[in-house]
């Protein structure tokens, strides 16, 4: 008890995973409440319009919240009685399958050369993977989309022409061998396929076009329903496999927004929400099809870094204080007080904890779990916490915190380029130029073979962009008074001055040197 309040032990809070799927995903009523209850929401985020469907794509940075938001969501319409399932790319669709579904759509080139395969389009695939989702969720009793009748069960015979027999079978992109799919069984529908050969093939685009137009004959249920797409993810394991993974993400994008368009217009009660990560975003947005325009229209961007001015009463503070008051309630503690004095002593090099806690992270909901997990994983059973506790535990947050930004990374750079990025930044205790960071490379390159790789496929200039959007660098610049001022694109500087000094983000340091 400190003066009249009482408190818990710090290291009895529960301040989150790291992964926000983690908290819903096979937790009990009483943790999926509590994540709940604690869950902030982010200050420019209306959820109505998700509900209204005027909204239905997230994006941002990996760990500003896009998982959680999803999950927020889904539990606050599992309470409104509207039906709710989540599709995760990541996992459901492997190398194996994304290499599968590119090399039997391009198959239908007979000459095909390497440039036309990679711009080759997934639209009809994914239509089909979509219709098929509505499909087997129906049918399990996930979603109740359309009134059971003639139609639907013509279009159900329709999507199980082409769907494995075994119902066991998870949902998985269709099997297209050079522009024809099998039909695995005659669908009674009085449609007249015209077969391509003896094996029951029908012409792929025909096959779509005649699902397309009975979609749209289907008669809306009362019931809403929500079908959430997480986990967007490319992988850089090579040109083919990064091209292949940007058309694909640039596709599911688009045809969420097209299948969103058709149920506004036909008054369908099902909406698709997808989450996509800032920089596969960017990497979909460069290879056409103006994908920007339907992002820009209805989704949001969680960025935190417009309130960096707000220490103390920053938004991201109140994930904290949330998971602390929450914690209490559960112990039956009803008086809080300031919660920050109770379980945060002393000052933190000479500041406020709010103020320090915000400096080390990179304005992410997920860096500010990860500070206080990091801390209490390595000091047990701790009443309160000190600066020396976070100072003892900064090499592992460093590191964790830099195998997270390798994660951003990869949606344009393989894991031995990484591993020469940080071989480099390793030299660097000091601010830095340009000119220094190549003379590192052009070093290193000659020693190291994942360096001399980085080296060769990335220009000093496009890597210090890289390396400053992701927030691993701040420019170090010359403020008014001639004193020196680190900027970074988390705080809302989002341009890189490349002529400028560069220094490496406090947080992340330790990783790269053992000199601290």
């Amino acid at each position: 008890m400190i003066n009249g309040i009482t408190a818990l032990k710090i290291s009895e809070i529960y301040f989150g995973s790291i992964d926000a799927k983690h908290e819903v995903e096979g937790r009990t009523p009483a943790e999926i409440k509590y994540f709940e209850d604690s869950f902030v929401l982010p200050p420019n985020i209306d959820i109505n319009k998700y509900f209204d469907s005027k909204k239905y794509y997230v994006s941002g940075l990996k760990g500003t919240g896009k998982t959680a938001l999803l999950r927020y969501i889904q539990i606050k319409a599992d309470k409104e009685n509207i039906k709710t399932s989540f599709i995760l790319f990541k996992s459901e669709f492997d190398s194996y399958e994304r290499e599968s579904l590119h090399n039997s759509i391009y198959a239908a080139i007979p000459d095909a050369d390497q440039e036309s395969k990679v711009a080759y389009d997934y639209e009809q695939a994914w239509r089909m993977y979509l219709y098929q989702t509505i499909v087997s969720l129906t049918e399990s009793g996930r979603l109740d989309v359309f009134q059971s009748n003639i139609i639907w069960n013509e279009f159900k015979e329709l999507i199980h022409a082409v769907m494995p027999i075994n119902k066991g079978v998870s949902i998985s992109l269709p099997k297209i061998t050079g522009g024809k799919v099998t039909l695995s069984k005659d669908p009674k529908v009085e449609i007249d396929f015209e077969l391509v050969d003896k094996k029951k093939s029908v012409n792929f685009s025909e096959y779509c076009r005649i699902c397309d137009a009975k979609y749209k004959e289907l008669t809306p249920s009362a019931t809403k329903n929500m079908v959430f797409v997480d986990e967007l993810e490319i992988r850089a394991l090579d040109d083919t496999s990064t091209n292949r993974d940007i058309h694909l993400v640039r596709d599911l994008i688009v045809s969420i927004d097209r299948l969103n368009q058709l149920s506004r217009m036909l008054s369908y009660n099902l909406s698709f929400i997808l989450a996509v990560r800032s920089e596969v975003m960017q990497s979909a947005m460069s290879i056409g099809k103006e994908i920007n325009k339907p992002l820009f229209d209805f989704g949001d961007t969680l960025t935190w870094g417009q309130y960096s001015k707000q220490k103390i009463s920053h938004p991201l503070l109140k994930i904290i204080e949330s998971r602390i008051i929450s914690t209490e309630k559960l112990h039956g503690i009803s008086k809080h007080g300031d919660v920050w004095t109770k379980y945060f002593r002393g000052n933190f090099h000479g500041k406020d904890f709010r103020e320090f806690a915000l400096e080390q992270t990179w304005y992410r909901p997920r860096d500010m779990v990860r500070l206080m997990e990091v801390a209490l994983k390595s000091f047990a059973g701790i009443d309160v916490l000190y600066q020396k506790n976070f100072d003892e535990s900064k090499r592992l947050y460093a590191t964790e915190s830099w195998v997270e930004i390798g994660e951003e990374l990869s949606a344009s750079m393989t894991s031995e380029e990484i591993e020469g990025l940080s071989r480099v930044l390793g030299k660097f205790r000091n601010p830095f130029t340009i000119r220094e960071f190549k003379l590192q490379m052009d070093e290193l390159g000659g020693i190291y073979s994942e360096v001399d790789i980085l080296e060769k496929n990335h220009k000093p200039g496009e890597l210090l962009k890289k390396l400053y959007t992701v927030g691993v660098l701040g420019n170090y610049i010359t403020g008014k008074r001639g004193n020196k001022i680190p900027q970074y694109a988390a705080r809302g500087n989002t341009k890189v001055l490349l002529e400028e000094q560069f220094i490496v983000h406090p947080a992340v340091k330790p990783f790269f040197s053992t000199n601290l």
